[in-house]
């Protein structure tokens, strides 16, 4: 797979750019474009035959979130990248992976429970990445590290301690077997803090209600799917849809 040359990832974009600098409907533009391109992912590709296929990204993370700049509007695009990890799989066949260990930070609690695979694993991630960009959008780039410090945790398995940074906290049992998710509790005081912030707009907090409400669910059957996500967003963008069909 040949990508175009880009000027940075996202992460490295965070680092100096100035979010005051971009206007929220470009913001939840370059949001929309996301979620087009992981539709596309999970539910266009074919074969050349035209037999269709399902794909999982399954490491994304702002690493992995290409910035380009389209001198024929003067902004920058967002690209989805690195598909190393990725999997595709004919779509009538199941759409459950085996088990996976996860990647880090952005992989969601199925792969520290040992479910099977959905592409909801794309889902979760990408929701960690907004709820960062919304971050850095409201409140500088500084954000990103402070955000990242606050859900910083100490977890407990057979007598060692460590430290993780996942948006999500495990509970164990008295055998350190994994019994249950929760989104972790930073996670839901730093989406209610940009809810609450000044520079929150309406369309920025109608994008956080969509993070919070269909992405970042810990039970997986309950996030929506790349084409509803890329529909929500698409009329966000456009400023077509009530704050209601958010908060469903």
């Amino acid at each position: 797979m040949i990508l175009p040359l880009a000027d940075e990832n996202l992460r490295q974009y965070w680092a100096h750019a100035r979010s005051s600098s971009l206007e929220h409907h470009q913001f939840l533009k370059q949001m929309a474009d996301l979620a087009t391109a992981l539709s596309y992912l999970h539910n266009d590709l074919v074969t050349q035959d035209s037999k269709p296929l399902a794909g999982y990204h399954m490491d994304l993370k702002p690493e992995n979130i290409l910035v380009e700049f389209d001198s024929s509007s003067c902004l920058y695009r967002l690209r989805i990248s690195d598909f190393g990890s990725s999997k595709i799989r004919p779509k009538e066949s199941s759409q459950e992976l085996p088990p996976h260990p996860g990647l880090g930070t952005y992989e969601p609690p199925e792969c520290q429970m040992e479910l099977p695979i959905s592409q909801a694993y794309d889902i979760w991630s990408l929701g960690c990445i907004y709820l960062e960009c919304t971050a850095w959008l409201i409140k500088g780039s500084g954000a990103i590290d402070a955000f990242a410090e606050d859900r910083l945790n100490d977890v407990e398995i057979a007598g060692n301690v460590f430290k993780d940074d996942y948006f999500f906290t495990l509970e164990f049992d008295e055998f350190s077997n994994p019994i249950q998710a929760i989104t972790r509790p930073a996670v839901i005081k730093w989406v209610r803090d940009l809810q609450g912030d000044p520079k929150c707009s309406d369309g920025i907090a109608q994008l956080l209600l969509v993070i919070s409400n269909g992405l970042l669910q810990v039970e997986r059957s309950k996030r929506i799917k790349a084409e509803w996500l890329h529909q929500r967003l698409e009329l966000l963008h456009t400023s077509k849809m009530p704050m209601e069909f958010y908060s469903k």
